[in-house]
């Protein structure tokens, strides 16, 4: 039913608009948290030599719950450039 006093419209525009901002907000935070990581990985990988430890280590893959490396893959700063 539509609201039948105006500072109840009002009211309810605002929850609306807020709920609409409070969204928004949510995605670009997400979006944020993601491009995030990214330019931590690639700001190491520039930074860092990096090297398999132990050097010789073959690549096992997990596929539970998504496809990953096993957690035996590990990696050591070399060097910093």
């Amino acid at each position: 039913l539509p609201p039948t006093r105006p500072d109840t419209a009002l009211t309810t525009e605002i929850a609306d608009r807020l709920c609409c901002a409070s969204e928004l907000i949510a995605g670009l935070g997400n979006g944020f948290a993601e491009a995030q990581t990214l330019l931590t990985i690639a700001t190491i990988l520039h930074a860092a030599e990096l090297e398999l430890d132990p050097p010789g280590y073959e690549l096992k893959m997990t596929n539970v719950p998504t496809p990953k490396p096993a957690r035996s893959f590990r990696f050591r700063v070399k060097r910093l450039r």
